[in-house]
């Protein structure tokens, strides 16, 4: 049995449930992937809301392929007297017991899931998740992004670390037209005394997702040590 790493959480018959939930599962999966959480043979994970269950009650379903079902009882009239944060919150917990469920039977590492539980409930909307990375002796480069952070555009932000100096500066790095357009947007990272180069995915379909973009993305070092709090737009947009 290979294990896999997990790629995407999403909720299915929510129809009648009045909240934006999407995002929230968009937001949990990747943190998980950020620390590299394992599943067995499916990467999906669908967490399917029943009126029909007891409140809480789980149920997994055989597997399909690389998708794994987990129906949980939801009552739609207990949930829609929630206010805002409280449906977040529940779906957040929510989301925790049937992971909870997933790695009772299949010895999953719960620890990060309960760590990605905390980050979610901490930073709510704002949860921030690494992309990629490059360290070496003399310095760090850190891409990270939010999903739909307070509503709004997807974001990603360039960390660039001096750790001769021990100097660190972070920046806006552009707004994404959809938070999946990071993936290629940057696949590897260089560094010259002069420059952070960020290069994208080669791929047939990069092209696709990023007409709106500049590539390659260089970044002269000294823009990190500027007053302004993003990289010129210039570096970035067609």
């Amino acid at each position: 049995m290979k294990n896999k790493t997990i790629l995407d959480i999403r909720y299915f018959g929510v129809e009648n449930y009045h909240f934006d939930i999407s995002y929230i599962g968009d937001r949990y999966a990747r943190k998980l992937r950020e620390f590299d959480f394992k599943t067995r043979e499916y990467d999906h994970i669908y967490i399917n809301f029943k009126d029909s269950l007891q409140d809480g009650h789980i149920e997994i379903s055989p597997q399909d392929d690389r998708h794994i079902y987990v129906n949980i009882g939801v009552s739609v009239n207990k949930f829609n007297i929630l206010n805002p944060d409280e449906k977040f919150i529940f779906i957040i917990e929510l989301t925790t017991e049937a992971l909870r469920a997933l790695c009772e039977r299949d010895e999953l590492d719960f620890e990060v899931v309960k760590r990605v539980k905390n980050l979610m409930l901490q930073y709510y909307t704002e949860l921030e998740i690494v992309h990629k990375e490059k360290e070496t002796a003399k310095y760090k480069v850190v891409i990270s992004y939010q999903i739909r952070p307070l509503n709004k555009a997807s974001i990603s932000f360039v960390e660039y670390t001096d750790k001769i100096t021990g100097v660190s500066k972070k920046k806006i790095l552009t707004k994404l037209k959809t938070y999946t357009n990071i993936y290629f947007l940057v696949s590897t990272i260089s560094v010259t005394k002069d420059a952070v180069t960020l290069k994208p995915r080669n791929s047939s379909t990069t092209q696709v997702h990023l007409s709106s973009y500049r590539t390659p993305i260089q970044i002269p070092i000294v823009d990190f040590f500027t007053k302004d709090d993003k990289i010129s737009s210039q570096v970035m947009f067609r």
